[in-house]
């Protein structure tokens, strides 16, 4: 994927994929336990053997029979709310398994979902300047929307205030938001009884996080008629070749498409403001884990 095609998407991908960080890598050599099982070592997603609060490293016991009674063990009943906690960290409720037994959200589009090629207006129009250029130049706003998946569509709301940026969206029914501030990248995720926050060691660059990453040089404006809507659409390209249109109701910002080849980005745009939710920033009430931790748990 292109540099500057909705990086949003790739953030969605970020938040999707962090609860799978315990993985178990069938091509790692097995070794054998005092019992004769057959196990391996725990992992992160960099490949380095996890370890617990004892420094011992963790492991994983990939005979059937015994894993299931491993699994027993590590999870609590469904009608106990918490599991197990894991060296210094808060004991995590068990709803987290919500995140990680949901389906992938696949946040790329379908070409089917791009709407067809409108009628061109020969006079020149301003409108992506006009009502998102100054938040956009200025780094100051708030977009809410809903991004166009594969097999669906996914509630996101972007926040941009300065160098701090934020996206918040609703992954399969659970609040989660990433967040880049003070040089630093947070996941926060809420749960029924209760919100944990972690922060990661991804390296994210908070000024590429928005479609108005590249430089955009004006193609043409065309009249798209959606139902019984008729939308303004001035189509851009930016300096890597990709295709982006933003799609206006009168003064309103209603869509966003960006295609680079087969990929496609469509952002259903709800509201627009040129000013920044700072309530999104706000971890109060959030308790600290550790994610090197949370891959330990048997959740």
């Amino acid at each position: 994927m292109k540099k500057g095609l909705c990086a949003v998407l790739s953030l969605v991908m970020i938040i999707a994929s962090f609860a799978a960080c315990k993985k178990i890598d069938n091509e790692r050599p097995t070794n054998i336990n005092s019992d004769g099982d057959a196990y391996i070592n725990v992992t992160d997603k960099d490949g380095n053997d996890v370890t617990d609060a004892a420094g011992e490293v963790v492991t994983s016991v990939i005979n059937s029979d015994d894993q299931n009674k491993t699994d027993k063990t590590n999870k609590t009943n469904k009608n106990d709310k918490t599991s197990a906690t894991n060296g210094n960290n808060p004991t995590l409720p068990s709803e987290l398994d919500q995140i990680i037994n949901a389906e992938d959200f696949n946040p790329i589009a379908k070409p089917d979902d791009l709407l067809e090629e409108g009628t061109t207006v020969a006079k020149k129009t301003t409108l992506r300047e006009d009502v998102i250029g100054n938040a956009f130049e200025k780094k100051k706003y708030t977009l809410s929307m809903n991004i166009v998946g594969e097999d669906g569509e996914m509630p996101a709301m972007v926040v941009m205030n300065g160098d701090d940026f934020a996206l918040s969206v609703d992954y399969q029914g659970m609040p989660i938001k990433m967040i880049i501030k003070d040089g630093k990248t947070y996941i926060a995720f809420s749960l029924a009884t209760s919100r944990f926050y972690m922060e990661t060691d991804e390296i994210i660059d908070a000024g590429e996080m928005t479609p108005n990453t590249e430089k955009h040089t004006y193609v043409g404006t065309s009249n798209v008629k959606d139902g019984d809507k008729t939308y303004v659409c001035e189509e851009y390209k930016t300096d890597s070749g990709l295709t982006v249109k933003y799609y206006f109701l009168g003064k309103k910002w209603v869509r966003y498409e960006a295609v680079n080849g087969d990929e496609v980005a469509i952002f259903k745009v709800n509201e627009f403001k040129d000013k920044a939710d700072k309530s999104i920033f706000d971890l109060k009430g959030y308790t600290k884990f550790d994610m090197n931790a949370f891959a330990n748990m048997g959740v």
